[in-house]
């Protein structure tokens, strides 16, 4: 277990990237803002500011698409190798925030090696755990990735709330000090890749046991068996068992975007796990990617609210580590309808705040405690979205399109709900809350109506059938293969 926690730990470095270049954006804002000389002095918030950040995010999130769309197309290659090449566009991303005077298009190549890195990294880091961990262990080690998550953003809330408590000008001395701060904000993603690829060439050196034992590498598979437990991974139990209904069967590669067309099961299930992502996105937990402080005004400076806003995040932190343990024992679809309605009811609760003229301390201590209660509720789904659901509804060989499927939704979502916060009314933030009520309504009734029961019908027609699954084994694999591998 603990060579098995190692590897889990070292591949979710590049999660820590994921969660530091998704919110470096939004959390150096004043410092981009001085850098490029978006607005006047004391004027942030003009027009031209808008249009700016909406391209960053647009660079950002349509790179992550087709990050993650070509993970499409290296399905099947080692995972090791690939996560490597992941950690060689962080590095190159954070390369190009190396300059003396500041230069927006660098700026945006930055932005799109970071996209491109976090669309690959969601796919592959997610199904390097899973081919790593056994099974009775994936829930915890699949909660795992948000806790990461959650600390790079943190990272970055830190930095954002040291730009924001610091005021400067340009050639001052605490000018060069913020200056040097944001370098080694904008380096880390540099700095974490480093380390993981050098674990990578020289610690852990061999691929994903999966991979091996489908590639028949036999001796290198049991080499690395006895570095998990042989206890703890079975071959048969873990790649030839049907889980349905403890039926032998092959282990099939991954299937290509066109068996969609042809598979009507599968359409459907590609269908629930996009919309899924993005309703959780249209639910307002975009808000944490997006700079919290920008709109928690509850307090007069935005020195407090950012401040505040990092405590938010320590907080949020500290229920994924909950959330992790809590998976183990109870059941992941009332963890993630427990998060929507937590959600849902601190969500009205600022709402009627918005609407009140509430006592200062009041206001302060309920909005407060109010959004604790979304964050609990954040953590509880989250880490449902980026890991289980994906190998909770979709069967071996369509895990990769399944994956692609639904996460594809999450970078189209959060571009959406950015350029739709960009251009909103800083000052009348009560409609974002009822938009975010709906769709956070609408989640919960999703949820249990149709994805809850769309798995168990599921279920329950799988183990009426005696094939282990319904596609024909045959037509997807040659005859030839199909011998040689039940020989094996």
């Amino acid at each position: 277990m603990k060579y098995l926690t190692k590897i889990v730990s070292n591949a979710c470095l590049a999660i820590i990237n994921c969660g530091l270049c998704l919110s470096l954006t939004s959390l150096s804002r004043k410092m981009l803002i001085k850098g490029y000389d978006i607005c006047p002095e004391e004027y942030r918030g003009c027009e031209k500011e808008k249009w700016y950040f909406t391209t960053f995010y647009f660079t950002l999130y349509m790179s992550a698409f087709l990050g993650c769309f070509i993970s499409l197309f290296f399905r099947n290659v080692s995972r090791k190798k690939f996560m490597e090449v992941i950690h060689y566009l962080y590095i190159i991303g954070s390369l190009f925030t190396i300059y003396y005077e500041p230069h927006v298009i660098l700026f945006l190549f930055s932005q799109a090696f970071f996209g491109l890195a976090i669309g690959c990294s969601i796919v592959i880091v997610s199904f390097y755990i899973f081919e790593y961990s056994p099974k009775d262990h994936q829930n915890y080690y699949g909660f795992t990735i948000q806790t990461f998550f959650s600390l790079g953003l943190l990272i970055s809330y830190i930095f954002g709330v040291i730009y924001e408590r610091v005021y400067f000008t340009k050639g001052s001395s605490s000018f060069w000090i913020l200056m040097i701060l944001q370098k080694l904000h904008m380096l880390m993603p540099l700095i974490l890749s480093i380390i993981s690829i050098l674990l990578l060439r020289y610690v852990f050196t061999m691929d994903t046991p999966l991979h091996l034992y489908k590639s028949q590498k036999y001796d290198k598979f049991e080499e690395i068996k006895k570095k998990i437990s042989k206890k703890e991974l079975d071959e048969k139990h873990e790649y030839h068992e049907n889980e349905k209904n403890n039926e032998i069967n092959i282990i099939l590669n991954d299937l290509t975007l066109i068996d969609i067309y042809n598979d009507k099961r599968l359409r459907r299930k590609c269908m629930i796990g996009s919309i899924l992502c993005y309703l959780f996105c249209f639910s307002g937990c975009i808000i944490f990617f997006n700079n919290l402080f920008l709109y928690y005004n509850v307090f007069k400076t935005k020195k407090e609210s950012a401040t505040i806003s990092m405590i938010f995040m320590f907080i949020y932190f500290l229920f994924t580590l909950i959330t992790r343990s809590l998976s183990r024992y109870y059941n992941k679809n009332r963890l993630i309808i427990g998060g929507f309605i937590f959600q849902s009811i601190s969500l009205f609760i600022i709402m009627i705040c918005s609407f009140c003229n509430l006592p200062e301390v009041i206001n302060k201590l309920i909005i407060s405690i109010s959004i604790i209660a979304f964050v609990s509720g954040f953590s509880l789904g989250f880490g449902h979205i980026i890991w289980t659901h994906i190998f909770h509804i979709f069967s071996k060989e369509y895990k990769v399109v399944g994956a692609f499927c639904s996460y594809y939704a999450i970078f189209i979502g959060s571009f959406i709900m950015c350029t739709f916060l960009e251009f909103s009314n800083p000052n009348k933030h009560s409609y974002l809350f009822i938009i975010f009520i709906i769709f956070t309504i609408i989640s919960i009734i999703f949820f249990k109506s149709i994805y809850i029961d769309s798995h168990e019908n599921n279920t329950k027609r799988d183990k009426t059938i005696e094939s282990p699954d319904p596609l024909n084994i045959s037509d997807t694999i040659e005859p030839a293969n199909v011998k040689e591998e039940t020989e094996v």
